[in-house]
């Protein structure tokens, strides 16, 4: 016979588990810049209300930051650029956190950056003395570890490609890069699709409300309505 008490018990632990409480909270990675034309910003990682990773200092594109394809459209006659295939500049908007790619794993991996291609933006293999039907593409073994920012999701061509973060010390084409140790610290935190709102810290204070984004100052930023700004 069945001990009534283990069932009890049982039936407290499947409660647990289907409890919203046990749930992860949700995660935003968030980098703003000091504006539209600078190649560094600050890098936080948020867990529901708290800080969980930095912030830290982060490279972006050459040439700065411009809009990109995300899961918000910009506002209406926002300023700052369109984001454009090899303008040097890193995405703004609302994206997610993607794949994972390692040296170890991506011999044969190829990000397409050819506008022209079909595979336009999109990770593909193509095995040793295979011809390629793309003209430009970037080897993800030229990376020790990237992981893909949502950028473009529906590969229109020519408004970007190949857009991760990774390691660097300098300004990059487009991508979001760190310091190797922040960026293995990041990556034992950081929960896959997580959302990434990256912008210069004006457009972000803008659009805390429209877009539902964490409290300016959990980012080292002063709130929209701060009398001092």
């Amino acid at each position: 016979m069945t001990n009534p008490m283990t069932v009890l018990a049982l039936l407290f632990s499947m409660v647990a588990l289907a409890s919203p409480s046990a749930a992860r909270p949700p995660q935003t990675l968030v980098v703003t810049a000091d504006g539209w034309d600078v190649d560094r910003g600050r890098l936080t990682l948020i867990e529901g209300d708290r800080v969980i990773f930095g912030p830290v200092s982060v490279h972006l594109g050459r040439s700065g930051l411009a809009w990109g394809l995300g899961l918000h459209r910009p506002p209406a006659r926002a300023e700052g650029p369109s984001k454009r295939e090899g303008d040097g500049r890193s995405p703004a908007g609302v994206f997610t956190v993607g794949a994972r790619y390692d040296r170890a794993d991506s011999a044969d991996a190829y990000c397409v950056d050819d506008p022209a291609s079909d595979q336009y933006n999109a990770i593909v293999t193509l095995p040793p003395g295979a011809r390629p039907s793309w003209s430009s593409a970037e080897r993800m073994r030229d990376y020790r570890v990237a992981v893909v920012i949502t950028h473009n999701a529906g590969r229109v061509a020519g408004r970007g490609s190949c857009i991760f973060l990774h390691e660097s010390d300098r300004p990059t084409a487009g991508c979001t890069a760190l310091a190797r140790e922040d960026l293995d610290r990041l990556l034992t935190l950081l929960a896959p699709g997580a959302r990434v709102v990256q912008l210069p810290a004006a457009s972000y204070r803008a659009l805390v409300g429209p877009w539902k984004l964490p409290p300016p100052t959990l980012v080292g930023l002063s709130s929209p309505d701060d009398p001092h700004e």
